[in-house]
């Protein structure tokens, strides 16, 4: 139970640091998929590689 819940923070991190910020106040069913290009390639651009595949797994799996 407790990766469980480990896993939901690190889901919420994650998401809350970019795709939150970024696409927060896009109702779900209008996000694009060049939106969701346009965040992950912004997240590789400082250099967050790692971030970025964090990033992209959690939107697909949602």
């Amino acid at each position: 139970m407790t990766e469980q819940r480990d896993g939901q923070k690190e889901c919420r991190r994650t998401l809350g640091v970019d795709a939150v910020r970024v696409l927060g106040d896009n109702i779900a069913s209008e996000v694009t998929r060049k939106d969701i290009v346009a965040l992950i390639m912004e997240i590789v651009d400082r250099g967050a590689n790692v971030q970025a595949g964090s990033v992209l797994r959690e939107l697909s799996a949602s």
